[in-house]
């Protein structure tokens, strides 16, 4: 580790915290400033104390180091770190933002694995709360010291528990107190136990939820820090790898896993009192009523039936989870237990555990009974509801079960809420025995990096306002396949776009393809719809509660004219079909005897006000010349618009000439396909 020299400023390397001479090493516990001076890391350091000491020979022609405190392009925090220290007797100090040279990854992964031994074996640890005025009694109820930044931020945790000695600093670099003297407030503030914060209590004998706990409610700037600034709480080193995002939290529970016996890791999220269930006389059975279990499991709807969390949040009401110890659960059961045994399989985690397996009519309900029960209710032991995958050894983590909003609900209201574990009377548990099950541990990809795109095409709403445009490649290519791009009315004159649809100034546009012979094939009319229907995003909520949406619509007409009239659209729901939202992956194909038209639009841009798509006209003959608009036969007359018949399908299966319910639509202006629909 590097050490600063309070009085040079230069840093000494040191293998071994414990090889610094009396008095030791003074260690700095901070929050990194987001405003005002920035920090200085191990170069910026080197820099300047480099540059003042030039300066300093130059002007004296003596060798002796400048004085640090002399060396005013130091910041604050440094200068002011250094002159305590001096004041209080120590030489060496180390500060995490300048006694660490970051440019070497392994030198970081060694600070960062060893941080909680570097704090730990310190001389003593100063706070610097840099919010927290120096004239203020800290025990105040709406005291600033209650409310500091310093008591939210990951890595301090750490910097709290660790060293024997803690002294809190204001931000005038005065001293407000010591960790012993501020335990109760600090037990209020963070919800550590004073004997732990006193050193009465080893850290290890805290059950692992209970630590996870201390750190739900703190956040760090880096993802990964998380969990590497908890290595040392758990007693576990992980290699840091950044960039990896919430899989690094899996990482440090798959360790604990390796070293530990304690299952209440496994006891996070909500935890079903037993008392809110319909029948809590009947014990366990009473979760497997018909009314009150459901053994479906939604994936989509719940992400968190994995064994492992993603994030210490998960903890948060894990709190007064306690472990027990094997004899005496073994007890319990009325069965021998050996400490639990995990293993990593292409499957999920392997285990061995007690499983309770009750069934009622149709119903059963499997029960994983761990080792650990809440403090509130000793007599409980907690159980993870299993859900079992078809065909094998495979669950899933919970279930819905109907219970009451609240103990001692009188309203006899019950909903069905999704939970991971449940409590259960001890006498109930003999009729478990020992089984091997495989649960998936680590949650899904989108949970474990949220801000990655989830599998699969995104689907775009298609609502205004937006503008769509054609990209230079498609003009490019339609040109290259004999045809021009017009504007309905300026024959002659190509048009590219973009072309924009507000929900206030609706107009549409209609494009004409026109051939090398000029002949006009086929029109293209874009605009924007107004829509209630199923197709579109809203149309999930109650009917009196949807809300219209202006839906960009498109289609392709056998007429250069202007939109294509209701007459001539023949069934109902065709105007839903215009909806680009209805589209299968946004593209539909059109057919004339003579061309097929294919449209496809794709999400460009959706920050801002307004979205961008792109649009993009595929034209292929189908065989022998182009004919003119007047020869397709059609079942129309040569003058009247005709839409062309199209392929492609709906999305999802959806299709609105299915729908029970449908109205007709509205007649009414069709220009830029403005139709009111009705509610189906």
């Amino acid at each position: 580790m590097w050490l600063l020299d309070t009085y040079t400023g230069q840093f000494e390397h040191v293998a071994n915290p414990q090889d610094v001479p009396n008095p030791g090493y003074a260690i700095l516990s901070h929050v990194w400033v987001k405003v005002g001076p920035s920090e200085q890391t191990f170069q910026d350091v080197q820099r300047l104390t480099a540059a003042a000491l030039h300066a300093h020979i130059a002007s004296s022609s003596t060798h002796s180091s400048p004085d640090v405190l002399a060396i005013p392009e130091l910041c604050p925090k440094i200068r002011g770190f250094c002159a305590l220290a001096r004041k209080t007797g120590f030489r060496k100090v180390w500060i995490d933002t300048c006694c660490i040279d970051k440019t070497s990854s392994a030198e970081l992964s060694e600070a960062i694995n060893s941080m909680y031994q570097w704090y730990a074996r310190a001389a003593i640890c100063y706070a610097f709360l840099h919010d927290v005025p120096g004239d203020e009694d800290p025990h105040e109820p709406d005291s600033a010291f209650r409310t500091s930044e310093w008591f939210t931020r990951g890595w301090t945790l750490q910097e709290l528990i660790a060293p024997s000695r803690v002294v809190f600093l204001s931000a005038e670099w005065f001293p407000l107190g010591t960790k012993a003297s501020f335990a109760d407030v600090i037990e209020e503030i963070t919800g550590i136990d004073r004997d732990v914060l006193t050193r009465e209590r080893a850290l290890d004998s805290v059950s692992i939820a209970r630590r996870m706990s201390w750190a739900s409610r703190r956040s760090t700037t880096r993802v990964e820090d998380e969990a590497y600034a908890l290595m040392g709480i758990f007693g576990v080193n992980i290699p840091t790898i950044y960039g990896e995002g919430r899989h690094a939290f899996v990482r440090l529970q798959e360790e604990i896993l390796k070293r530990s016996n304690d299952q209440s890791i496994l006891a996070w999220s909500d935890i079903l009192d037993d008392r809110l269930l319909e029948q809590p006389s009947s014990g366990p059975d009473c979760v497997l009523s018909p009314s009150v279990v459901h053994n479906g499991v939604h994936e989509e709807e719940w992400e968190q039936n994995r064994l492992l969390a993603s994030s210490a949040r998960a903890f948060a009401q894990s709190g007064d989870v306690a472990p027990l110890r094997p004899e005496e659960f073994a007890a319990i059961i009325g069965a021998p237990f050996h400490p639990p045994e995990y293993t990593v399989t292409n499957s999920g985690m392997r285990m061995r555990v007690p499983l309770l397996t009750i069934s009622v009519g149709p119903k059963t309900t499997h029960l994983a009974i761990l080792a650990c029960r809440t403090a509130s209710r000793p007599d409980r032991l907690i159980a993870l509801f299993l859900t079992p995958q078809p065909q094998s050894l495979v669950y899933l983590v919970g279930q819905y079960v109907r219970a009451a909003a609240s103990v001692g609900d009188k309203t006899g209201e019950t909903t069905f809420s999704r939970y991971r574990a449940i409590t259960l009377a001890t006498q109930h548990l003999s009729k478990s025995c020992m089984t091997t099950v495989y649960v998936p541990y680590r949650p899904p990809q989108h949970e474990l990096a949220p801000d990655l795109a989830p599998y699969g095409p995104r689907r775009a709403d298609y609502f205004g306002p937006c503008t769509v445009e054609l990209l230079p490649w498609v003009r490019t290519r339609i040109q290259r396949a004999g045809y021009a791009l017009q504007r309905d009315g300026d024959y002659g004159v190509n048009l590219a776009g973009p072309w924009s649809f507000d929900n206030e100034h609706v107009k549409d546009t209609t494009l004409v393809l026109v051939g090398a012979d000029g002949e006009k094939e086929a029109s293209v009319h874009l605009g924007l719809c107004f829509c209630q229907t199923r197709c579109c995003a809203y149309s999930r909520q109650p009917q009196s509660e949807r809300t219209p949406q202006w839906s960009l619509s498109a289609t392709v007409c056998a007429t250069g004219r202007s939109a294509c009239s209701s007459s001539t659209l023949g069934k109902r729901g065709a105007y839903v079909k215009r909806h680009i939202r209805a589209w299968e992956n946004g593209a539909k194909t059109y057919k004339t005897v003579s061309v097929t038209v294919t449209l496809r639009f794709a999400l460009l841009s959706d920050v801002g006000e307004v979205t961008r798509y792109s649009l993009d006209i595929d034209v292929q003959r189908r065989h022998g010349p182009a004919s003119s608009l007047s020869s397709l036969s059609m079942g129309h007359a040569a003058s009247s618009p005709v839409e062309l018949s199209s392929s492609g399908g709906e999305a999802n299966g959806y299709s609105p000439d299915r729908a029970g319910g449908i109205e007709d639509e509205t007649e009414g202006d069709v220009l830029g396909y403005i139709g009111q629909y009705g509610s189906w």
